[in-house]
């Protein structure tokens, strides 16, 4: 019984770690550290034949026909994926960019609303300095050139991006959405238990970025 807990244990420690390496090749690529990436995933499989006591070139030689349809399969489905993938990227880098925008229009209809006879000290900044300083890293539009590694990764360790984003972005975008059908609610909450103590007090001096 105990060697059967035993091998269960090793089971779950090889599907634990493999999912782990999943989850590691997927970020490094999308943190564009191809190099990484490919170290981690090139270690994972060597670990996995090691682990299984699969030779590849036996393989190969005992499945000739299954191994060359492997290969264009392989480099469809990745082709595939890196062009879904490269939708879903610049479509998340246009959602952030289009809130600062509204943000930045904002701010700067409430700058030119303030008192021409006041003395203004600084001008708004501009679209690419609010940019900037907001922590957006990205230049518009977005250019494919500048994400070449980031791309051929996706494309090159597929398997791994397609797993990790079918459990990450699903999960993270169901969040959002109820984060934003619950925000008013939650201000409304605040703004009444801080009524009495909130008048005259500036929120958009001490908004945080």
């Amino acid at each position: 019984m105990e060697f059967l807990g035993f091998i269960g244990l090793l089971g779950l420690l090889f599907w634990g770690g493999l999912a782990f390496a999943a989850f590691l090749v997927s970020w490094l690529t999308d943190e564009d550290r191809p190099v990484a990436a490919t170290l981690v995933a090139l270690g994972t499989i060597a670990a996995i034949l090691f682990v299984k006591d699969v030779n590849p070139i036996d393989w190969v030689a005992n499945n000739p026909v299954n191994a060359t349809l492997a290969i264009p399969a392989y480099l469809f489905a990745g082709t595939a994926w890196g062009v879904f993938k490269w939708r879903l990227f610049f479509g998340a880098i246009y959602r952030r960019a289009a809130e600062l925008r509204r943000e930045y229009d904002a701010m700067v209809a409430n700058f030119e609303a303030i008192d021409i006879t006041m003395t203004r000290k600084s001008a708004p900044d501009t679209w690419k300095d609010f940019l900037l300083r907001k922590g957006f890293k990205y230049a518009l539009p977005i250019q494919v050139a500048d994400h070449k590694a980031r791309v051929i990764g996706w494309m090159m360790w597929w398997p791994a991006s397609f797993v990790w984003t079918l459990l990450n972005d699903p999960v993270r975008r169901a969040f959002k959405t109820i984060y934003y059908r619950i925000s008013t609610t939650l201000q409304r909450m605040s703004d009444r238990h801080f009524q009495s103590v909130s008048q005259g007090w500036n929120t958009e001096a001490v908004k945080a970025d």
